[in-house]
């Protein structure tokens, strides 16, 4: 009876293991990431499908310059208004705030085509960059619907400082066209930050998200059955406060799982969201999300336990939390499907969702799971990204007029 036992066991984990390898493998056909294409590009194709990439970020950069026109006139608009009360710069002030929102929104929209023809030309799929070209070409409407804005707002606004002590306005007129003329004076007052704009994707082919995909899959295979590194990888809060060594077990503890379902479900996870994200977000700030998230849910959970001479933890859960939250924060409509809601979730609900469990069930003591280091990692995740790209406060404020 024993010896079936153990077969059966052994049958089970390799069934999991086959779907676990047959659904990584259907998640990168769907991606994108599959060696197979579906088609051959001639040059002329691929050069015409790379002017468009290159347009598409190029309109982007010049969505981020007017909203700053915008922000910096609105403001003045408001405080002109609130001094002399001309009506004129309450109506400018307005029409500046929506072109300050619709701005962002259109830069959304040139990003997302921007991501559509890159996986498109790298599947060698021409029905996905058509769509990316759709993307763009309603992004330029928008784009000139913004420059219209601005145009009728710089009007409203010269007449209104006419009205008020022959103040001179600055000059804010757009000309039209194919909204490619950016405001005068804007390259001059926008100083460019340290990083690329987050919005812009930097390399559409996800690098770093597939090595750490693959580095913890190898890894938490081999500890598995080797229990040596199994102990010198997983996390022990006690060691770490009491003896102060171990301190590298903050990090290694996510290259390891406790059985293959935890690996799975935190693989799959990782899977939906970092590949794309690290297309949005570029490598280097993928890196500070992801192994900012996962030091910082192990610290808290370090702190929180280092008492206890018995809690250990391992997994990747923390910095996979993280990773989603700030794919919600770039994505806020997007539709978060799960197991228990396959149709899906809106993304606020699902954080807000997600945010309360894992608060509740951090304080329940009767299930063996991190919840702290979900919680954490979610709101370092989540910060993280706010911090590195402040314009997307503006982003969810819009979102949730």
């Amino acid at each position: 009876m024993k010896l079936r036992r153990m077969k059966g066991l052994e049958l089970r984990d390799r069934v999991v293991l086959y779907c676990m390898m047959a659904s990584t493998a259907l998640i990168c056909v769907f991606l994108g990431l599959s060696p197979c294409r579906a088609a051959k590009l001639t040059d002329s194709q691929i050069q015409a499908i790379q002017a468009d990439i290159h347009n598409s970020t190029d309109f982007s950069t010049k969505c981020l310059e007017l909203h700053n026109n915008a922000e910096q006139n609105y403001s003045m608009a408001t405080t002109n208004y609130q001094t002399t009360i001309v009506q004129g710069f309450r109506q400018a002030s307005a029409l500046y705030a929506e072109a300050r929102s619709k701005s962002l929104e259109t830069r959304k929209l040139f990003d997302d085509a921007w991501i559509q023809m890159q996986y498109g030309m790298d599947r060698g799929d021409l029905t996905q960059v058509q769509r990316g070209t759709d993307l763009h070409n309603n992004a330029v409407q928008h784009y000139n619907e913004v420059v219209q804005l601005l145009n009728k707002a710089a009007g409203i606004l010269n007449q209104a400082v006419q009205e008020s002590q022959g103040r001179s306005a600055p000059n804010t007129i757009v000309s039209n066209g194919r909204g490619r003329t950016l405001p005068p004076g804007i390259a001059s007052n926008w100083s460019i930050p340290d990083f690329p704009p987050a919005g812009i994707p930097q390399n559409g082919f996800p690098k770093i998200a597939l090595i750490i995909l693959t580095a913890t899959f190898i890894t938490s295979f081999r500890a598995f059955k080797d229990k040596v590194l199994y102990e010198r990888y997983i996390l022990h809060p006690w060691s770490i406060v009491r003896y102060k060594t171990r301190y590298c077990t903050l990090i290694t503890n996510g290259l390891i799982h406790a059985d293959p379902m935890h690996l799975a479900i935190n693989l799959m996870s990782f899977s939906f969201f970092a590949l794309p994200l690290e297309g949005i977000i570029g490598h280097f700030r993928f890196i500070l999300v992801y192994f900012g998230s996962l030091i910082f849910s192990s610290i808290i959970v370090t702190m929180k336990n280092g008492n206890n001479a018995y809690y250990r933890c391992l997994g990747a859960s923390g910095a996979v939390s993280g990773v989603i939250f700030s794919y919600i924060i770039y994505r806020p409509k997007a539709q978060i499907s799960m197991m228990i809601a396959p149709m899906g979730v809106p993304a606020p609900i699902f954080a807000l969702a997600y945010i309360g469990y894992s608060y509740f069930m951090s304080k329940s003591k009767h299930e063996n799971v991190a919840h702290d280091a979900h919680l954490w990692g979610a709101i370092a995740g989540a910060l993280i990204t706010v911090v590195l790209d402040p314009n997307l406060v503006g982003v969810a404020t819009n979102f949730l007029k």
